[in-house]
């Protein structure tokens, strides 16, 4: 909600500097662009300088690799496009990349390229026609935006072209005002009041699955319209904004968008769970102090054209460029980051990018997202299988574990990237899960199957509403149907994931791989432990048999981590849940012999 209604507010605050200075018949192309460089580039250089130091503390190899990778495009102004890149779905995860908040920046930079120019061309049509043709464009854009939303999410969120009508939203609310002529103050309170109404109404019902940028983004930028058109001083809402507290938001609103997300990224690189809410509520405090110092001494030092000239502001800018965009670019094409650590430490951070995609079978039985039930090859539905797996990258980490097992009776396969097997589930990473789900559900119950294995992330899962319910209702009908259901307790998670775990161990200790301990302690054992009593409750309700995973890995919040396999030892996971193929066979033995003393 906030890049929406910050793009609104930056197409209205540039094209109203535009106006003015156009009319006054003053406009420079180079006072244009001045102007962005001391608002924008000195302390985006700082944060960016200082995110990559800190990942050399606290970063592996790959995660450096990857920060260096995002550090280069933010200087290239083309940051969207690198994030729209890193759309994949075992990738690094977006909440651990201290730099993913610098996509709007790469939108609104690649728009005020083109804009300056653009608006230049037009004013010879007059204002009544520059308005028209802004308006075209604005409907063009949303309307691919809309369409993109289904036809290519990630593209659509991220790129130019789908985000350019929220900032022409503003561009033509900065020509509504210059010949407006007001409106009532009666008017004025109703419509203001109905924007902060639209703001506040996203913010607290909109969530990670709603479609952006189409339709529903509608609502925040109207929302953001009406208060710029409409929440003069004299009003309630207008009153509001100008309150100290308010002003002074505004002023340190960009430092503060700058050092939030690196703050709470490394927060989670280091292990600090998502849940720890109070934790990340004094990180925001740290945000809003770091951001008055980059405030103070930064921002308006930079802008002051009596300490810096144009001829400065354009040489700092170039110099932080080169050096910034230098050292990133040596970063990611030298490997820096391996240099801190021991072969033995790389060989267990190795694991980070593990091999999975053949034992998983993904595209044919693990379907990514944007794939559909059709795309499931015949060699995962089995046939006349006597027990299914279904679930979501969890189970699909298992099933070679539990297709190992002599006489298991696993012959089918289906297993679906960010969707757990619940219906009517609708995921925010995957928008074909709920349709995939009705389809899979559809099959097991035309007598697809005997019994099923119930599997998912449950931690993950729960964080959307009504899931419990819902799982409830998909294993009653399943049981109804005469289908057997086995529902699988959570699997051990380690954070921020096992081998970065066991690496920084190794390091910390001084430890070789021959003398590391065998398991490793959970943050969030509680929690897990908590799911698992639910899924059991949920059992005994519905005739469900509940299978517990972590009663035989685990002791409390101590759990298997280290197994024998590969060249003497192996590790569990290969991110902080997943099953490597050695976990997978450990598991599985223990899983399926508790399972067949109950069959």
């Amino acid at each position: 909600i906030g890049v929406d209604m910050f793009f609104v507010v930056s197409g209205f605050l540039i094209t109203s500097i535009f106006l003015a200075e156009k009319a006054e018949n003053r406009f420079s192309m180079v006072r244009f662009y001045e102007r962005r460089a001391r608002r924008i580039l000195p302390a985006l250089f700082l944060v960016v300088s200082v995110t990559m130091l800190l990942a050399w503390l606290w970063m592996t190899p790959s995660q450096l690799t990857c920060l260096s990778g995002s550090a280069l495009s933010v200087v290239l102004y083309v940051s969207n496009f690198f994030f729209w890149q890193q759309g994949n779905y075992f990738g690094v995860a977006s909440e651990q990349m201290p730099l993913l908040h610098t996509w709007s920046l790469g939108v609104e930079e690649q728009f005020y390229v083109i804009f300056p120019v653009f608006m230049v061309l037009i004013w010879r049509l007059g204002a009544r026609n520059s308005v028209s043709v802004i308006a075209i464009i604005a409907v063009l854009s949303f309307g691919l935006a809309e369409w993109g939303t289904r036809a290519f999410p990630s593209a659509a969120y991220y790129l130019t072209p789908t985000r350019a009508w929220e900032l022409l939203a503003g561009v033509l609310a900065a020509y509504y005002l210059l010949d407006s002529q007001g409106q009532p103050r009666s008017e004025c309170e109703l419509r203001s009041g109905l924007g902060l109404a639209l703001l506040l109404g996203a913010i607290f019902t909109y969530d990670d699955s709603t479609p952006f940028p189409g339709v529903y983004a509608l609502v925040p930028v109207a929302g953001t319209l009406l208060i710029i058109l409409y929440a003069g001083s004299g009003t309630i809402v207008g009153r509001l904004l100008s309150t100290r507290l308010m002003v002074w938001v505004g002023v340190l609103s960009y430092s503060i968008y700058l050092w939030h997300q690196p703050l709470f990224a490394y927060a989670r690189i280091l292990g600090v769970s998502s849940e720890e809410h109070w934790f990340f509520l004094l990180l925001g405090l740290v945000a809003v102090g770091l951001a008055y110092l980059t405030w103070l001494f930064v921002e308006e030092p930079f802008r002051n054209r009596n300490r810096f000239s144009r001829a400065s502001i354009f040489k700092f800018s170039s110099i932080a460029a080169v050096v910034t965009g230098s050292c990133a670019a040596i970063a990611v094409t030298t490997d820096v980051g391996q240099f801190r650590w021991t072969p033995d430490q790389l060989k267990v951070l190795d694991y980070t990018s593990y091999p999975r995609e053949d034992y998983y079978r993904e595209k044919r039985c693990f379907l990514l997202p944007g794939q559909g039930f059709g795309d499931f090859s015949d060699e995962c539905k089995g046939s006349d299988s006597a027990l299914t797996i279904w679930g979501d990258s969890h189970a699909a980490s298992l099933h070679m574990g539990l297709f190992a097992v002599g006489d298991s009776g696993v012959g089918s396969q289906l297993t679906v990237a960010a969707c757990p097997p619940i219906l009517g589930y609708v995921s925010p990473a995957n928008r074909s899960c709920k349709n995939l789900n009705q389809d899979i559900f559809a099959f097991l119950a035309s007598g697809g199957t005997e019994s099923v294995i119930l599997l998912a992330d449950w931690r993950y899962h729960s964080s959307v509403s009504g899931w419990l319910d819902n799982l409830h209702a998909t294993v009653e009908q399943l049981v109804e149907g005469g289908v057997r259901v086995y529902l699988i307790g959570s699997l051990p998670q380690w954070r921020p994931s096992l081998p970065v775990l066991v690496a920084k161990d190794m390091r910390a200790q001084n430890l070789g791989l021959s003398n590391l301990s065998s398991q490793y302690r959970l943050r969030d054992w509680r929690q897990l432990h908590e799911l698992d009593a639910d899924l059991l409750a949920l059992a005994q309700e519905t005739g469900a048999v509940f299978l517990p995973l972590m009663v035989d890995l685990c002791r409390q919040d101590l759990c298997d981590a280290l197994i024998p396999g590969g060249e003497g030892v192996a590790l569990m996971a290969w991110d902080h849940s997943h099953l490597t193929m050695e976990g997978s066979l450990y598991v599985g033995e223990r899983l399926m012999s508790r399972l067949n003393g109950i069959r």
